[in-house]
């Protein structure tokens, strides 16, 4: 039995879609706040450990997404995608972005970006239309 509760559900904690969207607005807001307004992707090169963590997430995409469709089970991608938020998160609250020296502070920045666009690509797919902003 499945039993459907709203708050559960509407909550920005846990493995929700509430979660997921705040987790790229918070990006996409960081982005903003650095008047950074587009990025062009280019190799970087993570040093710091949930510089790692976060970039072996976001390199799992495609098999994520290889795996939900060949399985059928779109839970495996939404899976994946709380991975990255709750990686990302991690992330941004204990390495500063905008505040970091100069090349720390572009290699972050592309992580940002790579992280929200994995997230606007994976809630796009599940139907869900991402949000700029919460």
């Amino acid at each position: 039995n499945v039993v459907f509760d709203w708050e559960r559900m509407l909550s920005l904690d846990g493995n929700t879609a509430p979660f997921l969207m705040y987790s790229y607005a918070r990006g996409r807001s960081l982005l903003r706040k650095g008047e950074v307004e587009s990025v062009r992707m280019e190799p970087f090169v993570p040093v710091e450990p949930l510089e790692r963590a976060l970039t072996q997430q976001l390199l799992r995409f495609p098999e994520a997404l290889q795996s939900a469709l060949v399985n059928y089970r779109p839970n495996l991608l939404c899976e994946y995608l709380f991975g990255v938020a709750t990686s990302f998160n991690r992330f941004y609250f204990e390495l500063p972005v905008l505040q970091a020296e100069p090349d720390v502070r572009h290699r972050r920045i592309l992580m940002v970006e790579a992280t929200s666009r994995v997230l606007r690509k994976g809630l796009q797919i599940l139907g869900i239309r991402p949000l700029e902003r919460m």
